[in-house]
Order: structure tokens, then C-alpha cells, then sequence
């Protein structure tokens, strides 16, 4: 089931969370040019995706759509940096802001979750409309993961139309089990930084109540907004690891033995289809993957391979 992959972090660098904190405190360097798509969706609420496309740029080319992960944006560092090297390389770049996020900011009455798979949908549907001939490979990062695999899962054999490829990123396989891991006391400082990003992003519908935690934010605010039961139920319903048996395109999973948040195990009692791919490595953390690739690419040994897997 799994592919193990090459890599090697670098001497005293092997703590996954080592290689969490080092993929995030390393310079990303300037952000692309761009200019921002807005997106109207069936409820009213609006995305605003950054598009960077480059000069020589032809519509029959390919587009790269990215999915950040929870608490992130368009300006995340993973965003930035992937974008300019997409773009450097004469892809067309969309970086997508999940509800309320990035320069989408104040244009939502309900906040963003992990099942929002029609949002992502939404915006393939207008880029295709838009350039028919350009193939769409989409690349979700942790919760963006989630919510590309349960896109790709919901849409079977009808994602063709519209994706030539998906990429998920360590995402989330299972949200009640990765919400506890993130609770356990050997992440609080993870717990936190997460809490304080959806604090930030979710303060207009959280105003004076208190939340204390990622599962009381579900329970109190993200389950009654979008009609779930309660937290348990909307996990439940928007797992990925729920959807992976019916993707139909090519799709990659990129995951860590040693990822604090996901385990990879889950995949060991998930039904699987065959256009799906698990690629696996020892170390890394929740996408840190720091490692020397060389003069090009320098320790962001996740970027040289995504670059090298061709997304055309």
C-alpha cells in the first residue's frame, strides 16, 4: 500500500517537529504576481483566489489550484513559495482562500470547514468555463487535503471532466482522530498556534463565547452554522478517508510516518481505489520535509518533488 520515499533530513534535524518549525522560520521569498478572482457560490458567500499566470502562459497549458490548510491563506509560506516556483516555471497559479481567508476576508456569512468541498468544485467548474483546454491539477495541503479528497471521492468518474490530477498534502484522513491528537499535551503548542489562527479567522461568528479548544470551535460554532448535528457528526461526514474509495482520477497522498496530527496507519483499514496512490516517508513531521535537494530547490525537499512529479 505504501511507496517509501527518499528522504533524509539532515543530522539533528530528524524531530518532526523540528522539521515543523524549520519549514516555517525558512525565508519563502517573494509571492508572484497576481490578481484576485472572485467567486460567488450558490449560499451568497464569495472565494477570492489569487491567480498568477505567467507571460508566455497558453490556455491549452496547465493551471495548478492550491488548497491551503486550516488557519492558512494565499500568503501562507508554502503558498507563496510553491506559487513562484510553479509560476517560474510557466504554470498558471491559483491560490485559493477558503472562506473568510487571505484577501477573501470579510466577504462570508458562514466560515469554512473541512467538508467545503463544492467551494473548491466551484472554482474548477469557473476555471474551465473560463479555459476548457488548460488540464487542472489541484494540490491540497493538511485540511485542504481533506477537502480535495472528499471532492475528488463525491464526483467519481465526473472529476475527469474537470481534473487531470489531485494532490493531497498530509492531509487529514480523520477528523475526530486528528482533532485528538492535536489535544494531547505533547501538542499544546500546536493546539495554540491552531486555536489562536481560527480565533482570528472565525471571530465574527465566535464574538463573546468562549472556546477553549479546535473541538469546541466545531462543536459551538462550525456543526449548528452548517447544519450538523453536532462535532462528531460533521467529522464523520467530512473525513477524507470516507471518500477514498471512489476517486476515479489520478491522486497522490503525501504522508509522514511520524506526523504528529495524521496517522497514516488509518489507511491500513480504508478502502482504496485503484487510481490512488500512497507515497510514505519516515520523517518530515506535518509538512516539514526539510532536507538538502540542492542549489535549486535548497532544504524544501517537498517542493523538488512536487515539482518533479511534471503537473501538466
Amino acid at each position: 500500500m505504501f511507496n517509501v520515499l527518499d528522504f533524509h533530513p539532515p543530522t539533528g534535524l530528524a524531530s518532526p517537529h523540528l522539521q515543523m518549525v524549520f519549514s516555517n522560520l525558512t525565508p519563502t521569498g517573494d509571492e508572484p504576481p497576481s490578481k484576485s478572482l472572485l467567486i460567488s457560490l450558490n449560499d451568497g458567500d464569495k472565494l477570492s483566489c489569487e491567480v498568477s499566470t505567467p507571460p508566455e502562459w497558453q490556455p491549452h497549458q496547465a493551471t495548478i489550484v492550491m488548497v491551503h490548510g486550516l488557519g492558512g491563506s494565499h500568503l501562507s509560506p508554502y503558498m507563496i513559495r510553491l506559487s513562484r516556483k510553479f509560476y517560474q516555471e510557466g504554470r498558471r497559479v491559483v491560490r485559493t482562500n477558503l472562506r473568510g481567508c487571505g484577501s477573501g476576508s470579510g466577504l462570508n456569512e458562514l466560515p469554512y470547514n473541512s467538508g467545503n468541498s463544492h467551494d473548491v468544485w466551484t472554482i474548477l467548474e469557473t476555471l474551465k468555463t473560463e479555459t476548457p483546454s488548460s488540464p487542472i491539477n489541484v494540490i491540497g495541503f493538511s485540511l485542504g487535503g481533506n477537502i480535495i479528497i472528499k471532492m475528488a471521492g463525491e464526483q467519481g468518474e465526473n472529476a475527469s471532466k474537470f481534473l487531470n490530477r489531485v494532490i493531497a498534502v498530509c492531509p487529514v484522513l480523520n477528523l475526530a482522530e486528528s482533532v485528538n491528537q492535536l489535544s494531547q499535551r505533547s501538542n499544546w503548542f500546536y493546539h495554540k498556534y491552531y486555536l489562536k489562527k481560527i480565533h482570528e479567522q472565525g471571530e465574527k461568528w465566535i464574538q463573546k463565547q468562549s472556546i477553549s479548544s479546535v473541538f469546541e470551535f466545531d462543536e459551538k460554532i462550525t456543526a449548528p452554522l452548517w447544519g450538523y448535528a453536532n462535532a462528531n457528526d460533521y467529522y464523520e461526514k467530512c473525513s477524507s478517508c470516507n471518500f477514498l474509495s471512489n476517486i476515479q482520477v489520478p491522486c497522490d497522498l503525501l504522508l509522514t510516518a511520524d506526523d504528529p496530527f495524521i496517522d497514516h496507519s488509518i489507511l491500513e483499514q480504508t478502502k482504496i481505489s485503484a487510481s490512488t496512490k500512497v507515497w510514505l516517508t519516515e520523517h518530515g513531521g506535518h509538512m516539514g520535509f526539510i532536507a538538502w535537494t540542492g542549489e535549486k530547490q535548497g532544504f524544501f525537499w517537498m517542493d523538488k518533488l512536487l515539482l518533479d512529479w511534471n503537473l501538466t
